[in-house]
């Protein structure tokens, strides 16, 4: 080997010094040795061991207090006196700094302290006028499966041609700037995809849940301030809400229109989705408040003419000249309306009705699509009325669930007619169930055999229903 390569093998010499201050031995860390306090123990606030040090002990021993090796006593005891220029030189060690140096950089340490002080100040008076927004749930790979899920098989079971922009176009691109809307795509997505993978019903369920309850406390904020800016986006997401609760499928007590309780779920947020929706349209005069006293429990409806097996003119005919009997205009013009708006669904499905003189009118866009959209657009008079449980209005709804079991083709209504049917029956009276036996027998229902007749307009909870056969065509 060469001298060369040994001379770089070995370590570069350097000074080694055990006088160090005691608060940087105790750190185990290298010690500038400078006076009267070490720059580790100036930049740590620290109290150095050579500031507590007293100079008159150093003097009078005859021992320079700055510790320099020149000045060191020697083993006879005289002291070994230096020039002031050595013990100032002594002071400014190759790792040390000079005493000037030190002062300005406490002084910059302290101004720091100062503005540190101040921004923390500030910064918790800013925290206080402008909260925080909490974090939203990040997605993960599963939430991007069900958003692919969610646009090549979910919305082509939704989407007909005059709406199939806003659901590829508009819809991704309010998501992209509203969270919620996201969450709510990914629960409907998940619950469509229950039906094409049964096997991991359980799991996707949750995951509705989870992705619905986030949606929809997201939206709740915008409700009300309805403006230009997020009309749309506040629109899309009552729509998402509503085609979600529906998804869920048919919950013990709740019947779309109505509940056996006070105030039915679904129904509300119809009701919703129509507000916002007029909130961009000309204010018009509030409906007047329906007379409640009117009931057809005086009526012998078996004078009437119904049958069971008829065509469906001749029900509705029956309907119609109940409808006659009410003796508030205003609620009467609202069961006028609902059965016109109604009866255009059954010319869609069975033809003309030979019981009008006048004609059937012909099926507007409106009533090629959904039949749901009745409910949409049904006065709130009769609304009212049914989640009152009028028999004549619940009769007009059995007439409604044949309606939505014939042409209701998406999925989300799935085993919504059955138990809407079983809402119907359970709380019509038995004298006023001739009403009901039309749809019933179109639809071949039969109450199931847990359901006690005679309790039939109480609270009592639904017991579920079955269906016997399919429904007629």
């Amino acid at each position: 080997m060469s001298s060369s390569e040994s001379e770089k093998k070995h370590r570069r010499s350097h000074r080694k010094s055990r006088l160090g201050c005691q608060q940087c031995k105790k750190r185990k860390i290298k010690c500038d040795e400078a006076r009267p306090s070490c720059l580790n123990c100036v930049r740590r606030d620290a109290d150095c061991s050579f500031a507590l040090e007293s100079v008159d002990a150093g003097t009078g021993s005859g021992t320079c207090c700055c510790h320099s090796i020149k000045c060191q006593s020697n083993t006879t005891g005289t002291a070994h006196t230096s020039s002031g220029t050595d013990c100032q030189r002594s002071q400014i060690r190759p790792y040390g700094m000079p005493v000037e140096l030190r002062g300005l950089l406490e002084q910059q340490s302290k101004k720091l302290d100062v503005m540190y002080e101040r921004l923390t100040l500030m910064e918790g008076m800013m925290a206080q006028l402008t909260p925080l927004r909490p974090l939203q749930p990040s997605l993960n790979y599963t939430d991007a499966g069900l958003l692919v899920h969610f646009f090549t098989r979910t919305v082509h079971t939704i989407a007909g041609d005059e709406d199939r922009e806003f659901w590829l176009e508009r819809l991704p691109n309010i998501s992209a700037c509203h969270t919620h809307v996201l969450h709510l795509m990914l629960a409907f997505a998940a619950l469509h995809k229950c039906r094409t993978h049964p096997e991991q019903c359980s799991r996707l369920f949750e995951l509705a849940e989870h992705h619905q309850t986030i949606g929809t406390e997201g939206v709740t904020g915008y409700l009300k301030n309805i403006n230009d800016e997020n009309y749309e986006m506040v629109y899309a997401s009552a729509i998402l809400v509503g085609l979600t609760n529906l998804a869920s499928g048919p919950q013990p007590g709740e019947y779309i229109a109505f509940s056996d309780h006070e105030n039915p779920s679904l129904i509300s947020l119809i009701r919703g989705v129509r507000s916002i929706k007029n909130c961009r349209e000309p204010a018009s005069a509030p409906e007047r408040p329906p007379a409640r006293c009117w009931s057809i429990n005086g009526l012998d409806v078996s004078a009437l003419g119904f049958e069971v097996d008829c065509h469906y003119g001749k029900h509705l005919q029956c309907l119609r000249h109940l409808i006659k009997t009410i003796p508030d205009a205003e609620c009467r013009e609202g069961y006028v309306a609902a059965m016109d708006d109604l009866e255009q669904f059954f010319v869609r499905m069975n033809g003309p009705n030979p019981a009008r003189p006048d004609g059937s009118p012909e099926p507007d866009a409106a009533h090629l699509r959904s039949p749901l959209g009745w409910l949409y657009r049904v006065p709130n008079s009769f609304l009212d009325k049914i989640k009152d449980r009028e028999p004549l209005s619940l009769a007009i709804l059995a007439c409604f669930v044949v309606v939505l079991k014939v042409l209701e083709e998406g999925w989300p209504a799935d085993g919504w007619p059955e138990h809407m049917m079983s809402g119907v029956w359970k709380h019509v009276q038995p004298k006023h169930r001739l009403l009901i036996q039309w749809p019933m027998n179109t639809l071949a229902w039969q109450p199931a055999e847990g359901l006690v007749s005679t309790m039939c307009y109480s609270q009592m909870p639904c017991q579920g229903e079955r269906d016997v056969s399919q429904p007629a065509s």
